[in-house]
């Protein structure tokens, strides 16, 4: 999936032709490769991504606060985590890469 993604952003990214969507294309590309690498929907929440969250509360942070400050009160609005798991989701958002598309 990683190489079919990384083909199809390529292409869509140095192709010919008429280029005005094609920053669209691109994001939507990025979007098909996450779904496919975390077996996720297009309609699934970015929150599904973290560790030991299975599900999505009303009133959650969003993906990018979670990011910017994985803190215990923050994590509690998302589910009733142990420690460990906290630890756990502020590990995945400290190695997760963070890339802006402009």
């Amino acid at each position: 999936a990683s190489k079919l993604g990384r083909a199809m952003i390529s292409i869509a990214s140095h192709g010919e032709g008429d280029r005005s969507g094609y920053l669209e294309v691109v994001r939507n590309c990025i979007m098909l490769q996450r779904c496919l690498v975390q077996a996720m929907d297009f309609s699934d929440s970015p929150l599904l991504q973290l560790p030991h969250v299975r599900s999505v509360p009303k009133g959650a942070p969003s993906f990018s606060e979670v990011l910017k400050s994985p803190e215990p009160s923050l994590l509690k609005r998302l589910g009733n985590f142990t420690e460990q798991q906290v630890l756990d989701i502020q590990s995945f958002c400290q190695h997760l890469p963070m890339v802006e598309l402009s």
